[in-house]
């Protein structure tokens, strides 16, 4: 092969290492880029999670505050049923006295003479 030839091979050569240095060279910019995006959206959602879980430690006062309410109310709606049970019952009492107010007076009268 004659200089000519060999120095025109190597143009060539070296023109296309550069090329592929080019692109590599890009390829690991936008791999970078990238990966610093990655981590960014990482970061961010690692902020977001902080916010919710102080969010999250800062109601729990208030949650434990609300199933106290919650267990007071149901306690207060079975203590509710019984009065209404015992108010009725008392009520069905009263009812059953007086209407048998005549009877009783007689067995009253009969029993004091």
């Amino acid at each position: 092969m004659s200089d000519a030839l060999n120095t025109a091979i190597m143009k060539m050569m070296d023109e296309g290492f550069r090329e592929v240095r080019a692109m590599l060279s890009e390829q690991q910019a936008s791999a970078s880029e990238s990966w610093r995006r990655v981590y960014d959206k990482l970061d961010e959602l690692q902020r977001r999670v902080d916010v919710v879980e102080k969010s999250v430690e800062a109601s729990e006062p208030t949650l434990a505050e609300v199933r106290l309410y919650q267990q007071q109310v149901k306690g207060a709606g079975k203590l509710g049923r019984l009065l209404w049970w015992a108010g009725g019952g008392l009520l069905t009492g009263a009812v059953a006295i007086y209407s048998w107010r005549p009877v009783i007076a007689e067995l009253l009268k009969r029993g004091g003479g």
